[in-house]
């Protein structure tokens, strides 16, 4: 199977993955987009950054599991959005953290609904936590904020997923921007980017 980005038919957004095809309103589309810099030469910008974060994660797909789609989405990929638009728990929608432990940029991959445990972090992590800047954000993953994930990085970084993941069958994180996402066993994309299990959050 070929990864491209699909939209889902009204009819299909409770379930959107289960018995799934092309028959059933797949259509290949363009992300949205929602710019801070609504000027036009700000929104031109905006999109191909976009199209070039979604692409290294479709890419990244193509290499390493070729059976899993990018789904372009006409919604946010909020964790509330999300989940009231597929019928699943906020906590199935998983999100990528960019922190700096130390002197160490590291992802996060958890719960939508979980918050951080500052002890536990550092326990696990060896100090303490910072969260990167929006700006940061984008020059260590070359994603924007609401679209980062672990897949399609400029370069290797340490990820680490939390345990209460294991919890559920598919998770679903975005894919390189707020209107793209994928569905994917927790397990399988820790064994993906070679994450670590961690307890680190509550």
């Amino acid at each position: 199977m070929h990864n491209r980005s699909i939209q889902l038919a009204p009819s299909a957004l409770a379930y959107p993955f289960r018995g799934f095809t092309k028959d059933a309103g797949a259509r290949i589309v363009e992300p949205a987009l929602a710019p801070a810099d609504n000027t036009k030469a700000g929104m031109q910008a905006a999109r191909r950054a976009t199209n070039v974060s979604v692409e290294s994660v479709r890419q990244f797909l193509a290499e390493k599991a070729p059976d899993i789609d990018v789904i372009a989405l006409s919604e946010s990929s909020s964790t509330m959005t999300l989940s009231a638009a597929w019928d699943i728990k906020p906590a199935q929608i998983a999100k990528t953290l960019a922190m700096k432990v130390g002197d160490a940029h590291v992802l996060l991959v958890s719960c939508g609904d979980s918050r951080l445990d500052n002890q536990k972090i550092k326990a696990a992590l060896g100090g303490k936590a910072k969260m990167l800047s929006a700006e940061e954000t984008v020059a260590v993953t070359g994603h924007p904020v609401g679209g980062v994930c672990p897949f399609g990085l400029p370069a290797p970084l340490p990820v680490y997923c939390d345990v209460m993941l294991k919890s559920y069958e598919f998770v679903v994180p975005a894919a390189g921007s707020t209107h793209a996402a994928l569905r994917i066993d927790p397990v399988r994309l820790a064994e993906l980017v070679e994450a670590e299990w961690v307890d680190v959050c509550k």
